[in-house]
């Protein structure tokens, strides 16, 4: 009877354990599944990182071409309004000279 009682509890804790380690199994696979899928994530984290970092140094070459663009056109303007205002001093002192006459 005693021993009857013994298997019955081994039979129980065998039981147990396996359904115990059936859930871990379970549990581990989808820790397995999720950590697939978080590496997924940060592969693609990590290319679209250097694309935008590609995107970003494209934008900062156009950005200094742009500011080359506007530094040659301020000083042509700068040279244009010298020679503007020397063409109107010129101008005015000609304008003198005929009234003179």
């Amino acid at each position: 009877l005693e021993l009857t009682q013994k298997l019955q509890e081994n039979d129980k804790k065998m039981k147990s354990i396996t359904k115990e380690r059936n859930d871990l199994k379970e549990l581990q696979e989808s820790f397995e599944v999720e950590r697939n899928q978080l590496k997924e994530y940060v592969r693609e984290t990590e290319a679209m990182h250097l694309e935008t970092e590609e995107e970003l140094k494209a934008a900062h070459c156009c950005l200094k071409e742009q500011e080359k663009t506007i530094d040659a056109l301020r000083m042509n303007l700068s040279q244009k309004e010298a020679e503007l205002s020397s063409i109107r001093i010129e101008l005015e002192s000609a304008t003198d000279e005929l009234q003179k006459k």
